[in-house]
């Protein structure tokens, strides 16, 4: 009877402990594929700006409001390009008045060569964080 008990205890602990680390491993491989959807989306969107500054275009607003929505998810690994992205929403808007002040003036100006420089160093930093991650 002793071993009976034991068997069915052994048994019942195995199983919990099982469907635990069965759990854990399928929370993590969720979390690994949703992160690299918005991954995913995010390097589209850097990679549409890049082009931009790249051929001297104003960034589009949609692109803008993107890089703006994607704060908003609140995974833990994005803490790591959170920084990289408030930097980029900064350095676009220079970057918009300098492309416009070049249409009107038909001449390259200052402003959008510096923040130019600056967001394609931004965005080059922004892609190695991004690659760490996936």
């Amino acid at each position: 009877m002793d071993n009976l008990l034991s068997g069915v205890i052994g048994a019942i602990l195995g199983t919990i402990v099982t469907s635990i680390v069965s759990y854990r491993i399928f929370r993590r491989q969720t979390r690994i594929e949703s992160n690299r959807i918005f991954l995913k989306d995010i390097v589209q969107v850097l990679q549409r700006i890049y082009v931009s500054e790249l051929y001297g275009r104003k960034i589009p607003d949609e692109d803008i409001n993107f890089l703006v929505s994607f704060k908003i998810v609140a995974f833990e690994d994005f803490d790591v390009i959170s920084k990289e992205l408030d930097a980029i929403n900064l350095t676009i808007p220079q970057y918009n008045e300098g492309v416009q002040k070049t249409l009107g003036e038909t001449v390259t100006s200052h402003l959008e060569l510096s923040a130019k420089e600056e967001l394609t160093k931004q965005i080059r930093n922004l892609i190695l964080k991004i690659r760490k991650l996936t």
